[in-house]
């Protein structure tokens, strides 16, 4: 627990879909590996380029995933330790249905169990914004309301584009869980006050709300 106790902060996972495939002819199995890396999230962009101690801080970190071919959101399932000395693991995912990597999204985190941020590739997040909007009772509550607040603040610190938060939330005019709903508001919230000050650009936002 001193990683948690003893520096300030919390992590954010960054997981790369590496276009590594692999075919293992003793159990026929095939699948592509994925390698997953920590870097302490810090919301301020500016202070994260200029702060030279940022490699320094590591988590053990208990990490979880499912994928589109397993939709298993069991978060009590043995974790991956990613532990502070690992400068990044590799994980083979298997993929017996034999769906391309490029139409395979996965999800880290299972129902938020743990306290960390997580970042996927352009193409990961497009598939999961695809998947919210035709059938979004495929992936938990938890990690929907976890979608939504991840990408807001990974927007807000430079780590993807800002307007994958508005793609995102776009989804909700089929949700019925209220957890989406308060997740997205103090998002929504927050560019409203940003944007309060031009009646023009705020304008604009309220119709792409409405």
């Amino acid at each position: 627990m001193d990683t948690w106790t003893l520096q300030k902060g919390y992590p954010v996972i960054t997981i790369d879909n590496t276009n590594n495939y692999y075919d293992d002819d003793d159990d026929d199995s095939n699948g592509y590996y994925i390698n997953i890396t920590q870097n302490w999230f810090l919301l301020n962009p500016i202070l994260s380029s200029n702060n030279s101690n940022q490699s320094d801080y590591k988590w053990y970190i208990p990490f979880t995933y499912t994928t589109s071919n397993e939709l298993n959101f069991n978060f009590e399932t043995k974790p991956i330790w990613f532990k502070p000395n690992d400068t990044s693991i590799q994980i083979k995912i298997n993929n017996n249905n034999n769906i391309t990597l490029n139409e395979t999204w996965l999800i880290g985190n299972l129902k938020h169990s743990g306290y960390y941020r997580v970042n996927y590739n352009e193409n990961n997040w497009n598939l999961l914004v695809n998947q919210l909007l035709n059938d979004h009772k495929k992936i938990d509550i938890l990690n929907r309301a976890q979608l939504i607040d991840d990408s807001f603040n990974l927007g807000r610190a430079g780590l993807i584009d800002q307007t994958l938060f508005l793609k995102i939330t776009s989804y909700l005019v089929n949700e019925t869980d209220p957890l989406a709903f308060q997740t997205a508001f103090i998002g929504l919230n927050y560019i409203a006050d940003m944007l309060s000050h031009d009646d023009v650009t705020f304008e604009y936002f309220k119709v792409s709300l409405f």
